[in-house]
């Protein structure tokens, strides 16, 4: 979800099955988003965009374990990087 009329991103919903996450994106002043935050307000990712595209990030496993398979047992991850780019960790590009 984006703010209306811009490309800032303001949250991550992820859906499989019957259950949904839903993160809250915090943002720099460019943009790039910097962290990932749980509806309770836990961070779950956080990343750091270097200034030649070198991203380092830290992932923060989520203490809810319920069922094999289900998505509350899977990392948070967040594909957005410069404002209006995403990654692709297959082929190592971003794409606006």
């Amino acid at each position: 979800m984006y703010e209306p009329g811009s490309f800032r991103p303001l949250a991550q919903v992820e859906a499989q099955g019957d259950s949904t996450q839903l993160h809250y994106i915090v943002t720099d002043l460019t943009g790039t988003a910097r962290e990932l935050c749980s509806e309770e307000g836990e961070i779950r990712w956080r990343g750091e965009q270097g200034l030649w595209g070198a991203h380092r990030e830290e992932r923060r496993p989520i203490p809810l374990r319920r069922y094999l398979g289900d998505a509350a047992n899977e990392e948070v991850y967040c594909e957005l990087r410069y404002q209006g780019q995403l990654y692709d960790a297959e082929t190592g590009l971003y794409y606006n």
